[in-house]
């Protein structure tokens, strides 16, 4: 820099432009390295969010049906979502593999929450239109059938006499399904599950599931997983397929059917 003023002020042009050229062209080197990086990151985190979104779709009846599972109303009528929270937390790291610190990490969880405040579970036009709450019971089992019969399933209600728990059976492809439904206003707990249990032994049927229109106890979603038996809010039924495909693969039993 000194040598520049010098120049300038002896006249010398020719020697103050062979000294500010190199200076010059190192200043928009610079400036032009940072916003290509800039615009990099830019490009960047742009992808990264596609790919994030590409998985948020994909995953998300899965999440909202995990989410929904892992919130209840307490007996003084509080609903906890603190372990639903902690299933979004799973799926933002183990799925999504974004830590905490991950400048993503805010963005992908603040998108997860919208979609969950706007039902992500991709409800049919069938469900959404019907008020559940102000069915009767044995019009609620009907309601049941008559949404997987729209969705590709050989479905009736029983009788309600000997069906020894059972409500609805259902049929596709060679798979027998039993469903005991359930139309509270409260948690459903561990006798529906105990029941369809053995409605599947009695009915001879490859797979067991209860549905509500609310939750499930933590006991009764403990005893769900030891004995195998799917629990549905009744939201869920459009993806029944959906569901007894993922109970496959983790039960070599079913494999075959």
């Amino acid at each position: 820099m000194a040598l520049l003023a010098a120049a300038l002020l002896s006249g010398n042009f020719i020697l103050f432009s062979c000294l500010a050229l190199p200076l010059l062209i190192a200043i928009l080197w610079k400036v032009t390295k940072k916003e290509r990086q800039k615009n990099d990151r830019a490009q960047w985190e742009s992808e990264q969010k596609l790919k994030l979104l590409h998985s948020i779709r994909k995953h998300g009846p899965t999440l909202y049906r995990k989410f929904q599972q892992a919130s209840w109303i307490d007996d003084y009528g509080v609903h906890q979502k603190e372990k639903g929270e902690a299933e979004i937390q799973y799926f933002l790291k183990t799925v999504l593999v974004l830590d905490q610190y991950d400048p993503l990490f805010d963005w992908a969880y603040e998108h997860i929450r919208e979609q969950m405040n706007t039902a992500i579970s991709d409800k049919s036009p069938q469900t959404e239109d019907i008020d559940i709450e102000a069915m009767e019971p044995l019009e609620f089992e009907h309601h049941c059938a008559r949404i997987l019969s729209q969705h590709g399933w050989k479905a009736y209600a029983t009788k309600g006499s000997g069906d020894q728990g059972t409500d609805v059976i259902a049929e596709r492809d060679g798979l027998r399904v039993v469903i005991q439904c359930k139309l509270y206003s409260k948690p459903v707990g561990n006798s529906a599950v105990q029941e369809i249990n053995a409605g599947r032994i009695f009915e001879q049927a490859h797979i067991a599931c209860v549905v509500t229109n609310t939750t499930f106890t933590q006991s009764a979603r403990r005893l769900a997983q030891a004995t195998g038996v799917l629990l549905l809010h009744c939201g869920d039924l459009p993806h029944l397929s959906a569901r007894i495909h993922e109970l496959k693969t983790f039960d070599p039993s079913l494999q075959k059917v």
